[in-house]
């Protein structure tokens, strides 16, 4: 397949990892210039509609099928923006490290929907798990919480960072500790993440912790 990645390199290297060499793989970091390969394309996963989701425009017109990064949105909330056939848009768990993992996460705007999307992911040879299509999903949902009650933790003072992350590991068997977790995800996706499943939730659960806001704003 023609793999059309609209997003930052280290997206591209995920997606290369995750669905082989076998493949031929494009990618630019702006929707504008994504637009001119939409016609030479088999297929396109884009990662930054989150960060504005006034691009969704751009992909009428159109038939190749697009799978959105809606983590921190939802899929339905971006086809109500536009009169467009949403057969061929699926959301995924975009999330930095989270594409290259063994559940792939992915939400429909129908159920019905399933049947376009088993021959895209056969061609791609990749599995695939279909979650309710809400912001966090399911596993950025819980590891972003996990990560905000370490940094709870923290701000507590009831342990340090390094023990936070030995413990977790080597408790839990997590393939990463909470802090070190933040790192590869991105301080700033870990609170919009939270800040989004709030929104749509109204829980506390999902407060972020003021150590953890102000480490992602020294992160920007």
């Amino acid at each position: 397949m023609k793999i059309l990645v609209i997003g930052e390199e280290d997206s591209f290297t995920e997606c290369k990892s995750r669905f082989g060499e076998s493949h031929e793989y494009m990618r630019t970091d702006s929707h504008l210039e994504a637009r001119k390969s939409f016609g030479q394309v088999s297929v396109v996963f884009d990662f930054l509609i989150d960060e504005d989701p006034s691009q969704f425009q751009l992909f009428s017109g159109f038939r190749v099928p697009v799978f959105l990064n809606t983590i921190k949105s939802s899929l339905a909330g971006l086809l109500d923006r536009e009169a467009i056939d949403s057969k061929r848009f699926f959301g995924f768990n975009g999330l930095p490290s989270f594409v290259n993992r063994p559940a792939f996460e992915v939400t429909l705007a129908d159920k019905a929907h399933v049947s376009a999307l088993q021959p895209i992911c056969g061609q791609l040879g990749t599995s695939f798990e279909i979650v309710e299509d809400s912001p966090g999903m399911v596993t950025p949902r819980i590891v972003c919480m996990i990560i905000n009650e370490a940094y709870c933790a923290i701000e507590d003072g009831t342990a340090t960072a390094e023990n936070i992350d030995i413990a977790m590991k080597l408790g839990t068997n997590y393939p990463f500790g909470p802090i070190e977790w933040s790192k590869k995800i991105g301080l700033k996706n870990v609170v919009d993440v939270l800040d989004a499943v709030y929104r749509h939730t109204s829980s506390e659960r999902y407060l972020v912790s003021e150590l953890l806001r102000d480490e992602a704003r020294r992160e920007i």
